[in-house]
């Protein structure tokens, strides 16, 4: 699907479903478009390949967030929105009022962009309001992973997370190779 041309009907397909949401294969490529860009390194299919796990997690990730932000009733205006987008454009080099043409030109509906930003002011708004008045950091606590961090200095790190993905029987690797 990230690899060589695309039709619409794989474009419209599923790549993840987070609880009740979808996560489509365009959201998919859209995203990794993103990334790619913002990367710096020249798009291509291996690049592509290799950011379409990380991405897909991510995405769910954000849609979890998303949710989580819908159920405790927190909203963006779309005056954040639209606050968000122009430090975006002017961090990018782009007048505001040209970010949506940037980002045709670079063949990028706006769209995915915004969903972008608004899930990152969500997740922001949740942390605020509902998470950040329960952390109470010491210190002594900050003093002590500190010292964790010097003392494991150089050694091997592991990010270990576990996602379980149910397709159909009739779909194969290659189908899911993006």
């Amino acid at each position: 699907m990230l690899s060589g041309s695309v039709t619409g009907k794989e474009l419209v397909g599923i790549a993840a479903v987070v609880n009740d949401s979808v996560i489509s294969v365009l959201d998919l490529v859209a995203r990794t478009k993103i990334v790619t860009l913002s990367s710096g390194f020249q798009d291509t299919l291996e690049l592509r390949q290799q950011l379409a796990g990380p991405v897909l997690q991510n995405l769910i990730e954000e849609k979890l967030q998303v949710q989580e932000a819908e159920r405790r009733g927190i909203s963006v205006t779309q005056e954040e929105l639209a606050v968000a987008l122009e430090v975006v454009a002017r961090q990018n080099g782009v007048l505001p009022d040209q970010l949506g043409n940037w980002l045709a030109s670079i063949g990028l509906p706006a769209i995915y962009f915004e969903d972008q930003v608004r899930a990152q002011l969500l997740w922001a708004k949740v942390v605020a309001t509902g998470l950040r008045p329960q952390v109470n950091v010491t210190e002594e606590e900050v003093e002590q992973e500190f010292a964790r961090l010097q003392e494991n200095r150089g050694d091997p790190e592991y990010l270990v997370s576990q996602i379980d993905f149910y397709f159909s029987p009739s779909r194969t690797s290659d189908d899911l190779l993006l």
